[in-house]
């Protein structure tokens, strides 16, 4: 048996090409923070980005909301699992007039809200008003009905029309009684 020895010259593919590492694999994803040196977790409007994995390594995180200030509008905006901590007259009582009974008649004592515009203002108050016949204390004094002008009463002429005042035709009165001017026209003639 003959062997022979053969020599090749050595065939190189990377001509000049360098190989490069990626600190990631390609089109990979992942979650970013707001602030890379933050280890808060988000809460409220705070939530993490992405970054993507390219030839030039992690992108930019895209996407994250970090903490802003506090505002007046239903949220957590500083991401401390706290909303509208700076307002703490929301959800307070509100809007109460003096000498007015909360606890009788249509008044209803408001509630501190805050909008979405960040705004703090009383919601759902009804004061007292004029008080009138309809049988409700609208004044929030306690009591119904009373004080009305004409002294809760109003003149009535339930004659045929143009005979008031002729002969002995005379008005009467209708005096407010549970909340209505009605009954008999009293002193009608």
């Amino acid at each position: 048996m003959k062997y022979f020895l053969l020599l090749l010259p050595a065939i190189s593919a990377c001509d000049d090409t360098m190989l490069i590492r990626h600190d990631c694999p390609l089109g990979q994803t992942r979650q970013c923070s707001w602030n890379p040196e933050s280890t808060q977790l988000p809460s409220g409007l705070c939530k993490y980005g992405t970054q993507i994995c390219s030839s030039k390594g992690w992108s930019e995180c895209a996407g994250a909301v970090g903490p802003t200030e506090e505002v007046c509008d239903g949220y957590d905006n500083d991401c401390d699992m706290l909303i509208d901590e700076s307002y703490p007259e929301e959800h307070q009582l509100c809007g109460f007039v003096e000498g007015a009974n909360y606890g009788s008649g249509v008044c209803i004592p408001g509630v501190m809200t805050c909008d979405n515009s960040g705004t703090l203002y009383c919601s759902g108050h009804i004061g007292p008003s004029t008080e009138i016949c309809d049988g409700i204390d609208n004044n929030c004094d306690g009591t119904v009905d009373e004080g009305i002008a004409n002294s809760t009463a109003i003149v009535c002429y339930e004659g045929p029309e143009g005979t008031m005042a002729i002969g002995e035709c005379r008005a009467g009165v209708k005096y407010c009684s549970e909340g209505i001017f009605d009954g008999p026209c009293d002193g009608q003639v």
